[in-house]
C-alpha cells in the first residue's frame, strides 16, 4: 500500500475548510447601536433637532407652576405638588403629533428665596422628565411681575441687575449663573430665557444685559439652548424693535429669535398685528436661527367668546407653524390669568388636541 507523506496530510487537513454551525438570525440580526442619545436640543442649519432629527414644539405658558402654598413664595395660581403633576399630564396630553409638548414658566429668585431652596424647580424638572416635556424658563420679567414687582429701569438694565438685595439673596446675575449651572444637564430643559419682553428707552444698556447674561448662561451651562426675551411687535418697545430687535438676535449667544401676538381687538379675526411673526420669520432667515412664537393669548370671558377663540387660536397656531415657526406657545393654561387662561374643559383644549396644525 502506498503511503501519503505526512507534510501532504497536514496540507490537506489545513486546507479542509471548518464548517463551523451558526444560527441564521446571527447573520442577519443588526448589531446593537453604541450611540449614546442626544438628550439636549440643538439647532442645525436654523432648524431645531433633537437626536439628530428635526423637531418642532408646541405647548403652553403656565407662568405660576412654581407658586406653592404659604409660607413659600406664591404668584398667581398655588399648585401643590400633585396638581404639578395633573397640570403636565394634561398638557401632555393636548399637545398632537408630530409636535414635542413644550412648557414656558418662571424661574424667578423669589421662589427660592434668600435660602436658596431649589425643590420646587427639583420636581418641575422631574416630572417634565417622566412625561418627555421639555421646559423653557425665563429667569426675569420686565414688568416686575410675580418677581420684585417693580418694573425694569434704564438703569436697572444698566447696573440695578448686579446688585444684591438687601434681604441677602442673590443678585439676579448671580442667581442667573446658579440656576444655569444646577440644570445644565438637565434633559427636560429646551431652553433658558434671560428676560419675558425685555426693553429700554436705553438701547446700548439693554443689548449689553442681553450679551451679559446669555454669556453667563453659555459659560455656566454648554448644552442649552438661550432665548433673550421679546415682544417683537415694533409697537412701543424701545430698545427690543427695528434694528435693535435684529441686533439683540445677532448675539453670538442668543441662540433663538422670539415673538408674541395678541390681537389688536378682542374679538376680530381680522386685527392682528402682522408684524410679531413676520419679524420673528425676517430676523430668524437673516441670522440662521429658529422663530419662537413664545406668547399667543386672547381674552374670552363668555361661553361664546370661548367657542370663537378656539376656532381663531386653532388657525393661527397652524398658521404659524405652516409659516415656519418652530415654537408655538399658548398664554395661558391654568395660571390664573383668567382672562386668557384655558383647561380641559375649555373648546380650546380640544380644538388644539384634535386638530391638525402642520
Amino acid at each position: 500500500m502506498r503511503r501519503i507523506p505526512l507534510f501532504l496530510l497536514l496540507v490537506a487537513v489545513c486546507a479542509t475548510p471548518h464548517i463551523i454551525p451558526i444560527e441564521v438570525s446571527d447573520v442577519t440580526k443588526a448589531p446593537e447601536s453604541t450611540k449614546v442619545p442626544d438628550a439636549f436640543v440643538r439647532v442645525e442649519n436654523g432648524h431645531l433637532v433633537l437626536d439628530g432629527q428635526p423637531v418642532r414644539f408646541f405647548g403652553v405658558n403656565v407662568y405660576s407652576l412654581a407658586s406653592q402654598p404659604a409660607p413659600k413664595f406664591r404668584c398667581g395660581r398655588v399648585y401643590e405638588d400633585a396638581e404639578v403633576t395633573q397640570t403636565l399630564e394634561e398638557i401632555k396630553a393636548l399637545v398632537p403629533p408630530p409636535f414635542l409638548p413644550a412648557v414656558r414658566t418662571m424661574m424667578f429668585r423669589n421662589f427660592i428665596g434668600p435660602e436658596r431652596d431649589w425643590s420646587r424647580y427639583d420636581r418641575i424638572f422631574a416630572e417634565a422628565r417622566r412625561l418627555g416635556i421639555k421646559l423653557i424658563p425665563y429667569l426675569d420679567c420686565h414688568w416686575g411681575s410675580c418677581g420684585d414687582h417693580v418694573k425694569r429701569t434704564p438703569e436697572w438694565y444698566r447696573e440695578g441687575y448686579r446688585r444684591q438685595p438687601d434681604d441677602g439673596s442673590l443678585s439676579q446675575r448671580e442667581f442667573v449663573r446658579e440656576a444655569a449651572a444646577r440644570y445644565r444637564d438637565e434633559p427636560a430643559l429646551l431652553m433658558w430665557q434671560v428676560i419675558n419682553e425685555g426693553q429700554s428707552r436705553d438701547a446700548e444698556a439693554l443689548y449689553s444685559y442681553a450679551a451679559d447674561l446669555s454669556g453667563v448662561i453659555k459659560q455656566s451651562d454648554s448644552n442649552h439652548l438661550v432665548s433673550f426675551g421679546t415682544i417683537g411687535d415694533d409697537r412701543f418697545h424701545p430698545g427690543a424693535q427695528g434694528r435693535s430687535y435684529e441686533r439683540l438676535h445677532r448675539l453670538t449667544t442668543v441662540d433663538i429669535v422670539e415673538s408674541h401676538d395678541y390681537p389688536i381687538q378682542r374679538w376680530s379675526r381680522a386685527l392682528w398685528r402682522p408684524e410679531p411673526l413676520a419679524n420673528c420669520l425676517k430676523v430668524a432667515q437673516l441670522t440662521g436661527k429658529p422663530c419662537m412664537m413664545g406668547e399667543l393669548g386672547m381674552i374670552a370671558e363668555t361661553p361664546a367668546q370661548k367657542a370663537a377663540r378656539a376656532s381663531i387660536l386653532t388657525e393661527r397656531v397652524r398658521l404659524f407653524f405652516r409659516s415656519g415657526a418652530q415654537i408655538v406657545l399658548i398664554w395661558s393654561y391654568r395660571a390664573s390669568d383668567w382672562q386668557r387662561d384655558f383647561d380641559p374643559a375649555d373648546p380650546l383644549y380640544a380644538a388644539l388636541r384634535t386638530a391638525s396644525l402642520d
